[in-house]
C-alpha cells in the first residue's frame, strides 16, 4: 500500500489515502462496511457514508444502554455496532438499519441512525464461533476479523485480574494457552469490577461475548453474567493447601437461569450441597459424594430434581459434611 491517486500520470498529486470500491449485485453486506482489505489502517472504506444494513440483534435490550449489535452471518466480518437510543429490539429480531458509518476510537459502528424497522422476529441468534484467546487478543492475527462478532473462548484461565494496576477499570485477562486475552465490563449487565470477581488461575468454561476494542486493546464483552460459565471441580493449588473450610456467595447473584458456587474443603470426606426453597424444601441436591480436600465450584442450572425451571424467588444453599454446615442465600430473578 502506498500514496493514492487519482491521477496515475500525475504521482505529484498523491494523496496518502486509501481507495477502494467493491462491485456487487444485490445490497450492501455488514462485511462491506468491516472488511479491511489487509490495511494498517483498520478503518472502515465507509467511513461517513449513510449505509442501510441488514442483521440479526444479538444482543438484549438491558445488555447495552442506547446500542445494539447486528449479525449477518455466523462468519468473520459480518457484525457491527449499532449506536442508537431511539429504537429498542429484542435478541432475535431482524433488523434493517440506515445509519452513518463511524469510527469511534478505533470500532466502526453505526451512529446518527435515520431509520430503524423490524423485518421479522423470533430468529435464532447466531451460534457464536470459538476462537482461541491468542487469534483475537491484541496483535492476534483476527482481531481485527471477529470485531462486533459473537464469539466464544473455551477452558481458559484468569492469567491476571487486574491488567491495569494500580488503577481499576473493571477488565481481567484470560487465556486458554494461546495469549492473554482482555474481558471487558462494557455491558450494563455484567458492570462492576469483574477482575474482583474473577481471581487469579480461576478456571473458566466458556466466555461468550462480542469482540471488541478499546484504549488500545483488542478485547472482548460478555453480554450479561450468562456468558461467563463456570463449572469445574478441583482446583487445587498444592503450595497452598486450604486450611478451613468456606461456602462462598454464588456468582452471578442475582441470576438468571444459572449460577455458580464456590466452596473449600479442608479435609477428604463426604459432602452434600443441596438447594432448598423458603418454605425449607428440598429443590436439587447439586453434590452427595466424596471429595479430596480442596476449593470447587458447582454449577446450578435453575431446575428442580425433575428437571423443570424453578420460579423465582429466594433459594437457599447448604453446604454439610464432615462436622461442617453452612447456608447461604441466593436470588433468581426471570
Amino acid at each position: 500500500m502506498g500514496d493514492a491517486t487519482t491521477f496515475p500520470g500525475d504521482t505529484s498529486q498523491a494523496t496518502g489515502s486509501i481507495l477502494h470500491y467493491v462491485v456487487r449485485d444485490q445490497g450492501l453486506s455488514i462485511k462491506d462496511v468491516q472488511f479491511t482489505y489487509g490495511y494498517a489502517d483498520d478503518a472502515s472504506g465507509y467511513e461517513g457514508y449513510e449505509v442501510t444494513l441488514q442483521g440479526i440483534v444479538t444482543t438484549d435490550s438491558s445488555d447495552f444502554v442506547g446500542s445494539y449489535w447486528i449479525q449477518e452471518k455466523d462468519s468473520a466480518w459480518y457484525g457491527i455496532w449499532v449506536r442508537d437510543n431511539a429504537h429498542t429490539f429484542k435478541m432475535g429480531d431482524l433488523v434493517s438499519v440506515t445509519g452513518t458509518v463511524q469510527e469511534n476510537f478505533g470500532v466502526t459502528r453505526i451512529n446518527n441512525v435515520t431509520n430503524a424497522s423490524v423485518v421479522s422476529s423470533g430468529n435464532p441468534v447466531w451460534d457464536p464461533i470459538l476462537v482461541q484467546t491468542g487469534d483475537v487478543h491484541t496483535g492476534g492475527a483476527h482481531a481485527e476479523d471477529y470485531e462486533s462478532v459473537l464469539i466464544k473462548v473455551e477452558n481458559v484461565t484468569v492469567t491476571d485480574p487486574f491488567p491495569d494496576s494500580p488503577s481499576n477499570f473493571g477488565e481481567f485477562v484470560v487465556d486458554d494457552g494461546s495469549g492473554g486475552l482482555r474481558v471487558d465490563d462494557f455491558s450494563s449487565a455484567f458492570r462492576g469490577n469483574r477482575d474482583s470477581t474473577f481471581t487469579q488461575g480461576m478456571h473458566i468454561d466458556r466466555i461468550v461475548a462480542l469482540g471488541y476494542f478499546s484504549f488500545g486493546n483488542y478485547k472482548i464483552i460478555p453480554r450479561d453474567t450468562n456468558d461467563v460459565q463456570i463449572q469445574v471441580t478441583g482446583i487445587n493449588d498444592p503450595a497452598n493447601p486450604i486450611e478451613s473450610f468456606e461456602l462462598s456467595q454464588n456468582y452471578p447473584n442475582p441470576f438468571n437461569p444459572s449460577t455458580s458456587i464456590q466452596f473449600k474443603v479442608p479435609v477428604a470426606g463426604f459432602y452434600r450441597l443441596e438447594i432448598f426453597n423458603v418454605l425449607g424444601q428440598k429443590v436439587r441436591t447439586l453434590l452427595n459424594g466424596r471429595l479430596n480436600a480442596g476449593s470447587y465450584v458447582q454449577r446450578w442450572d435453575g431446575r428442580d430434581e425433575t428437571g423443570r425451571l424453578v420460579g423465582s424467588g429466594v433459594y437457599f444453599y447448604t453446604l454439610s459434611g464432615e462436622g461442617f454446615q453452612q447456608t447461604r442465600k441466593m436470588l433468581l430473578l426471570k
